[in-house]
């Protein structure tokens, strides 16, 4: 079994390692992307009458 090897991303004017930072600010940017994608997707099916059918109708309680 072989270990992860990590080598970081050191900013070199302050030498700090922004690897987490830059991870997280990346998975958020992908999560908002994605949404957004979804939105008009659901959008775009919604308003084709051959795809509408795919589409479930939330059921109120």
């Amino acid at each position: 079994m072989s270990a992860l090897c990590y080598a970081g991303f050191i900013n070199p004017p302050t030498g700090k390692d922004e690897a987490e930072e830059m991870i997280k600010a990346n998975f958020n940017r992908v999560k908002t992307e994605v949404k957004e994608l979804r939105a008009r997707e659901l959008l775009r099916i919604g308003q084709d009458p051959t795809l509408r059918h795919l589409i479930k109708e939330k059921v109120e309680k």
